[in-house]
């Protein structure tokens, strides 16, 4: 019989889930259906204008491991040359953000893929993973992977099962609340329920 685990009120935890692909699928070659979505990669990318752009597509999935991170540490990941980072482009405005980690030439994780709450419901979700896979699949590449959780969009895990990912591994993330830290507003994340101390 299965046993539950409790946590202490201002922990959270979330099921993770782990997914692949190991060849780039014959659709990702097909025409874009928004040929107004492009991919605009930055070497240098700004820290303060990088923060912005995490909370504004992240926030409401409570994102939140990069805003923990000091001006150092944060340039020194998202300046490495093994990081290639992307604003997502959309008519001339910035829709969201790609952000690929290239472990080898051969092993790519997909590290953050999402668009802005009011970019959402526009379709532009399969065209930007079509654009992602380009970049990403390359003479060399022999795996492509991610993870998404359960409190992601609830269509997540279909709508990168339907791109070509399968599912290869479980885990489950304890962490301390990033709204009780102050990392994201107490309104983050409103489908995830937030325990203070205090809760009875």
């Amino acid at each position: 019989m299965a046993e539950l685990t409790h946590l202490e009120p201002g922990k959270i935890a979330n099921v993770v889930t782990f997914l692949s692909m190991t060849e780039k699928p014959a659709w990702a070659t097909d025409p874009v259906q928004h040929s107004g979505l492009t991919l605009r990669q930055d070497h240098k990318f700004d820290l303060t204008r990088y923060r912005t752009l995490f909370r504004q597509v992240g926030e409401p999935w409570l994102w939140s491991s990069r805003l923990s991170y000091d001006d150092s540490k944060l340039a020194s990941h998202i300046h490495a040359e093994n990081v290639d980072l992307f604003e997502v482009i959309y008519e001339g405005k910035v829709a969201g953000m790609v952000e690929l980690c290239h472990h080898s030439p051969q092993d790519i994780e997909l590290s953050f893929f999402g668009l802005k709450p009011e970019f959402t419901g526009e379709g532009l979700g399969r065209d930007l993973m079509q654009l992602t896979l380009n970049h990403a699949w390359t003479a060399e590449t022999t795996k492509l992977w991610l993870h998404t959780c359960t409190f992601d969009h609830p269509a997540a895990l279909k709508f990168y099962q339907a791109c070509g990912f399968r599912p290869t591994g479980f885990a489950v993330e304890v962490m301390d609340d990033p709204r009780l830290l102050g990392l994201l507003p107490k309104t983050a994340g409103a489908h995830i329920p937030m325990l203070t101390p205090d809760t009875a």
